[in-house]
């Protein structure tokens, strides 16, 4: 059974930051960058772009950057079964490019939830998903997008969504997405859940509740300080929302993962 040692989803690192493992980490490591980072795979320096994933064997040295600072989710897990390696449809220690990735950070969030919960029956859980990670990455690597083929336009709307997400404050609305690539409301909402198989305000809601996690765990302002920081005129809308998406209220997953 695979087993969890560590394990976070859109976590942020500041401008600046630098990992650099000479000799690896002891478990695997899968890594899943949700910005672009600065990475080295033997004496090779790569900048690859935002949705990147790697699987990282125990012992593969492990060196990224990111002058800019980053998002990313991790996992670090044991007891990697060899039938499991030998059914992925991708390889170990190489950059994987996914097709479609929303479903990543939702599944990492989905284990690190369990992992830090530790209720009945956890440890299966943990092993059904991280399979399920893996073989829906695989999918999506052989997967094409058969009606987009622009890669300007798929580089635009990347570029889009993580100015989106990295300024969940602001009062976002579909027009002004659109009206920022030129486009109309519901040819842009269309290629946006082509793309990242969410729809604009639902992915705008998620980077919310993922900032507000950040701040109950690693700030002590109150709850209705960070819901007016992240854009909410109405606190009581902002914790209903966020136990709607997350399962418990913003006081709790402060009290529980404090």
């Amino acid at each position: 059974m695979l087993q969890v040692t560590g394990v976070r989803h859109a976590w942020p690192n500041p401008a600046g930051f630098c990992l650099n493992r000479p000799n690896g980490h002891k478990d695997y490591t899968f890594v899943h960058f949700t910005t672009s980072v600065q990475l080295w795979l033997g004496d090779e320096s790569i900048t690859v772009p935002e949705h990147t994933c790697i699987l990282y064997l125990p012992g593969t040295p492990q060196h990224f950057s990111c002058p800019d600072g980053m998002l990313h989710d991790f996992i670090h897990f044991t007891n990697m079964p060899q039938e499991l390696l030998e059914m992925l449809h991708f390889s170990a220690d190489v950059l994987l490019f996914p097709k479609q990735w929303s479903f990543i950070t939702a599944l990492v969030e989905e284990i690190e939830t369990e992992f830090f919960a530790k209720k009945d029956g956890y440890e299966h859980l943990i092993d059904l998903k991280i399979q399920e990670l893996f073989v829906r990455l695989g999918r999506s690597l052989k997967s094409e997008h058969t009606e987009i083929t622009n890669e300007k336009l798929i580089a635009d709307f990347r570029r889009l969504r993580m100015k989106i997400i990295q300024s969940p404050a602001h009062a976002w609305t579909v027009a002004e997405m659109a009206g920022e690539l030129h486009l109309s409301e519901s040819r842009f909402a269309h290629l946006y859940k082509v793309f990242f198989g969410t729809t604009p305000l639902d992915d705008l809601i998620h980077a919310r509740m993922d900032a507000a996690k950040n701040e109950l765990l690693f700030t002590n302002r109150a709850v209705y300080e960070i819901a007016e920081a992240l854009g909410y005129r109405n606190t009581t809308h902002f914790c209903r929302q966020f136990k709607q998406l997350v399962g418990i209220s913003p006081t709790q997953y402060r009290r529980d993962r404090g």
